[in-house]
């Protein structure tokens, strides 16, 4: 179990965090290399978007870490188990069955939700939602009041 599952997926963690070490220096390298002297690629618009990419960047290793942990705490606490200790607690049992079914909607919400033309989008969509409810609702209450037929004779 230790090499099929938990190994795999501690070994998930280790190369997650050292991945996005080396993609944050890598990004910071190349944002203070552009500021040198003779060099026009960067503007302040690029240089906003790179730290927004940057801050999202971050979420993705701790969220990932934070909602998978708790199987790997799960799995510790049942090899560590002690006879006079009951060997699960509902709390932990929670998180991982919550923590493992999440993960998919923790990505929609960092790259839908935290990204601002999608964001937008969405916003527009319930407003027209929105707007075409409330319309039916109205059409539907006049026509049950008889306020439309009313108006014609």
């Amino acid at each position: 179990m230790c090499i099929a599952g938990k190994g795999w997926e501690i070994l998930a963690y280790i190369s997650i965090t050292v991945f996005y070490v080396l993609v944050k220096l890598q990004i910071r390298r190349e944002v203070n290399t552009g500021f040198a002297p003779g060099s026009y690629f960067l503007t302040l618009k690029s240089i906003e978007v790179v730290k927004k990419a940057d801050r999202k960047l971050t979420f993705i290793p701790v969220v990932f870490i934070l909602l998978r942990i708790w199987g790997t705490v799960r799995f510790f606490r049942l090899l560590a188990h002690h006879p006079d200790r009951p060997p699960v607690r509902e709390w932990l049992l929670i998180l991982h069955g919550v923590g493992d079914s999440s993960q998919g909607f923790a990505n929609f919400i960092l790259f839908c939700l935290f990204t601002d033309k999608i964001r937008k989008k969405f916003r527009l969509c319930c407003i027209q939602l929105l707007s075409c409810f409330c319309f039916q609702e109205k059409e539907a209450l006049l026509e049950s009041t008889n306020l439309t037929y009313g108006a014609r004779e």
